[in-house]
């Protein structure tokens, strides 16, 4: 009786163990958009440290599974219903598709974390914060970025350090760490008070938990006072002239982007949006988003020609997203067109989506999406930034601006101001948006760039290189946007 009582014993810790965990990724999921209660990543990880402590080694990935799996079920619930809308598959294809993405990116991540914070709590009290939060921001690091395994692929999806985009003070941080940095601070401080409820459990006196509050509430204010000394004032004047500049959102269906025959038609309904803002105000650029052309425009002299004709009056340059064919291969590509018609400059799109854009292993055919008469993508060569009015645009199309790395290439390419086009359409959830504006603001705050994201179906912002949105769109509502860009060309210490 007594073997079988240490038995359950032994399986209900676990089990309980999990729980905590599956709790902390709750707690740090409901950070994110759409909820947004930021505050709660500064406690969240408490239980899942704690867990794990008492856990033996073995029992660390079912933590580290079941943190990523709560995280998972409140960052990324749009994920089964943006498989079944963008590849046509059943929904538990699209679960078990998420679930995966989970479980082999998120999860090691997770548990080489904790396994060093046990290690190191073992030896550390004082210093335990501050390593526990090195080893975390580390593994973030290692997942967060593109690596070539077997093709470019990086997964920074509800990086701890994004949800704090809104905390302005806080989010400075990254123009000298990153977003890792910002993370670090976070752990810290979840260390912290972990320490300091396991020290007062174990009666170590007083100055331990005292000690590791102390360390944690150091970085927290460390964090703070760089943020006051290096945010700049509400709407900047920069150190050049400004440019005014109207972002076109028509929320078209997306379904028609790619119709046969919906050809060219959506065009009209741009020009039209185009039309009626310029009427309004001054403008010197105009920029509509990824895939807004739905063909190809230099094959197209009479679409050129009709978009010179809307620009023209109004001496406007446009940026415009469409593909282009070179040779037998396709691109997604970013065009500078001329006020005349004439195309100045394009970007072609460097880091495509596996799957969604080009399908990475022969044979995987289960998740191949149609792209009408485009079959699949491939990478574009480097450029120089595109010339507008504005400044050299750095472009980032779509996901290339969850990739601090590729924000970093763009400002060494000589970039003044950053511009991600995407194509939100696709994925009919407004947390998906909101999440994919949290990374691009900290690209704005890590390089010190205006960023003027520019989407389909929204949000589109504009936003000022401390990361604060200046003016923003709703998702899935027909607007537009018009403010005033400065380009610069300092470099911090990230960059």
């Amino acid at each position: 009786m007594q073997n079988g009582g240490r038995g359950g014993a032994d399986l209900g810790r676990p089990l309980l163990r999990a729980a905590a965990a599956a709790s902390s990724g709750l707690l740090c999921g409901l950070a994110f958009p759409l909820v947004g209660w930021t505050p709660l990543v500064w406690v969240g990880l408490v239980p899942l440290l704690l867990a794990s402590r008492r856990a033996r080694a073995r029992h660390l990935p079912l933590l580290a599974a079941s943190y990523a799996l709560a995280l998972w079920a409140v960052v990324w619930d749009w994920g089964p219903g943006a498989v079944t809308g963008y590849f046509g598959q059943p929904a538990a294809i699209g679960a078990a598709f998420f679930i995966g993405l989970a479980l082999f990116t998120i999860a090691p991540q997770v548990g080489l974390a904790l396994w060093a914070h046990a290690a190191l709590a073992r030896r550390f009290s004082i210093a335990l914060p501050w390593l526990t939060a090195a080893a975390w921001a580390a593994s973030e690091l290692l997942r967060g970025r593109l690596l070539p395994i077997p093709f470019p692929f990086g997964n920074p999806w509800a990086i701890l350090g994004y949800s704090q985009a809104d905390v302005t003070l806080v989010a400075q941080l990254a123009s000298l760490t990153g977003v890792y940095g910002i993370s670090f601070v976070i752990v810290a401080v979840n260390a912290a008070f972990a320490e300091t409820v396991d020290s007062a459990r174990r009666g170590r006196g007083a100055r331990h938990p005292l000690a590791a509050a102390a360390s944690g509430a150091f970085a927290l204010l460390a964090a703070l006072a760089y943020g006051h000394a290096n945010v700049g004032p509400e709407a900047s004047p920069g150190a050049a002239p400004g440019a005014r500049v109207g972002l076109v959102q028509p929320n078209l269906d997306p379904a028609s982007h790619w119709s046969p025959s919906q050809y060219g038609r959506n065009l009209d309904r741009y020009l039209e949006q185009t039309v009626e803002l310029a009427r309004r105000e001054r403008l010197d650029l105009v920029l509509w988003p990824e895939s807004a052309m739905t063909f190809f425009l230099e094959d197209e002299p009479a679409y050129q020609r009709a978009i010179a004709s809307h620009l023209t009056p109004f001496d406007l340059q446009l940026v415009a997203g469409a593909p282009r064919v070179a040779g037998e291969a396709f691109l997604n590509s970013l065009y500078l067109i001329e006020p005349d018609g004439a195309v100045a400059a394009r970007y072609d799109k460097r880091v495509l989506i596996p799957l969604a854009e080009y399908v990475p292993l022969p044979g995987l055919d289960l998740l191949r999406r149609s792209f009408g008469q485009i079959r699949a993508y491939r990478p574009g060569a480097p450029s120089a930034p595109l010339p507008t009015r504005a400044g050299a645009a750095g472009v980032l199309i779509c996901n290339e601006s969850m990739f601090h790395e590729l924000a970093a290439e763009r400002v060494r390419e000589g970039a003044t101001l950053l511009i991600n086009a995407a194509h939100d359409g696709w994925i009919p959830a407004a947390e998906y948006a909101e999440q994919q504006l949290q990374l691009a603001r900290l690209r704005a705050i890590e390089q010190r760039r205006f960023l003027l994201r520019i989407s389909t179906s929204g949000p589109s912002a504009i936003v000022d290189p401390w990361g604060r949105v200046l003016a923003r769109t709703d998702p899935f509502s027909e607007a537009s946007l018009v403010g005033t860009v400065h380009p610069r060309d300092d470099l911090t210490p990230y960059a």
